[in-house]
């Protein structure tokens, strides 16, 4: 469930919005190739706003999950704390069915503790970045494809 305000107090350009959840995943362990099932509950909250009227906007969002096992003893269930910082820069002319430009995202998860700040739960931080581009070859083709990088340190 989630619930999204595109304007701040009707006025401003803001998005804020809260959400709870419950998800039921299959993951793999980190340190090894081990598939585990697991069940995912929380909620958060996240603020996004424009720099400008080019595409580009900041977004803040936090987060409060708890990791549980579907089957009781599989692993040791475990909380994550986490406050996540994106930039999104969106050039693409639709983002439902784009036929030319570009977007790049890139975020930076911190869990744990983050400048004195005891979020709780695992200490980790990630860094993701995504590119994607759709190019016009004619009217009716497009060449589009997508990239990712990451990397994740506990």
């Amino acid at each position: 469930m989630r619930y999204q305000q595109p304007w701040l107090f009707n006025r401003l350009n803001v998005r804020v919005g809260t959400q709870a959840f419950t998800s039921f995943q299959s993951e793999s362990r980190q340190a090894s190739n081990e598939v585990l099932n697991t069940i995912r509950s929380g909620g958060g909250a996240f603020f996004e706003a424009p720099v400008k009227r080019h595409g580009l906007k900041l977004g803040l969002e936090a987060n409060a999950i708890d990791v549980n096992p579907q089957t009781n003893g599989e692993f040791e269930k475990y909380k994550l704390r986490y406050l996540r910082f994106y930039i999104d820069y969106n050039r693409l002319n639709s983002m439902i069915n784009p036929t030319e430009g570009f977007r790049v995202r890139w975020s930076y998860l911190h869990g744990g503790e983050l400048f004195g700040l005891k979020l709780g739960g695992t200490h980790y931080k990630r860094g993701k970045a995504m590119i994607s581009q759709v190019i016009p070859v004619n009217s009716r083709l497009f060449l589009a494809y997508q990239l990712f990088f990451g990397a994740y340190r506990i």
